[in-house]
């Protein structure tokens, strides 16, 4: 694979990502008016700012191919800080060559706890994996099942105080009502108890595949790997020429998508600004 090809896959995930939490930001400024969460063209892609406490709160996609002026830094920097969020970009392998020093120089430190990887897998390029037995996925189509959901998804990852359930729910309520086709849960086959989850949405011919967890007991057993082959067979039935995810480099769900064919493409960091900067 060429470089320019390389990029070329880099971006299409950057900025799938980037348009779909866009799209979710405006619905979240309707729902949640108070978290005065917004998105607005930025640079050469998408400044998406969920809120003060929200999962997501950056510019994505941004500086594949120019560097912020000093007035796009500012004007970032003046709408987090309204908002009482921490500034913030990703540098990856694909970035202008001169954002590290640009960033850098605005007084923003680099975060060794915050890589992502973000991944792809082409229609063309998929071979079926096995799912595992005794699993079936459930499309949450009915408020019972989303409150279901966003019990699983906070068991599954943890967001047990009070602070992070409320977020936790609150992205669940906004991604059933505009992510298509949305949620979907893991089902125990044989007594039906709710076991993981995870969306799907569709941004143009790109499956963006996220939300993906397991409660804790019932890890090991093939939940993960039933719910990706679930939502590319949907992917590719309704006319998706490209999966993306993203993930940590060192958690399950990576090996999990890789083992699914997925190959990694781009490896981000986050710089955020020091305070007093």
């Amino acid at each position: 694979m060429t470089d320019g090809v390389e990029r070329g896959l880099a971006r299409r995930v950057e900025l799938a990502e980037a348009l779909d939490m866009a799209a979710f930001a405006t619905e979240l400024a309707e729902v949640v008016p108070e978290l005065g969460a917004t998105t607005f063209p930025f640079v050469d892609g998408h400044a998406v700012l969920c809120g003060a406490g929200m999962f997501v709160n950056g510019p994505l996609a941004v500086g594949f191919e120019r560097v912020p002026t000093e007035d796009e830094f500012d004007q970032w920097e003046a709408a987090c800080a309204e908002r009482g969020v921490t500034a913030n970009f990703e540098i990856h392998e694909f970035s202008h060559p001169d954002l590290a020093d640009a960033v850098e120089s605005r007084g923003y430190v680099r975060d060794p706890d915050s890589v992502r990887t973000g991944l792809t897998l082409t229609q063309s390029d998929y071979s079926p994996r096995a799912v595992a037995e005794g699993i079936d996925v459930v499309h949450v189509t009915t408020p019972e099942l989303v409150e279901i959901w966003k019990e699983v998804t906070a068991q599954g990852w943890g967001h047990d105080a009070p602070d992070r359930r409320l977020v936790s729910d609150r992205f669940t309520d906004v991604a059933a009502k505009i992510q298509k086709p949305g949620l979907f849960l893991a089902i125990d086959a044989a007594d039906g108890r709710p076991i993981g989850c995870a969306n799907l949405s569709f941004v143009g011919e790109v499956a963006v595949l996220g939300g993906m967890s397991t409660l804790p007991s019932e890890r090991g057993r093939g939940v993960q790997r039933t719910l990706i082959q679930h939502r590319l067979r949907l992917a590719w039935k309704y006319g998706c020429s490209l999966a993306v995810s993203h993930a940590k480099p060192d958690e399950g769900s990576i090996r999990n998508l890789e083992r699914a064919g997925f190959m990694r493409v781009v490896t981000k960091a986050t710089f955020a600004r020091s305070n007093g900067s």
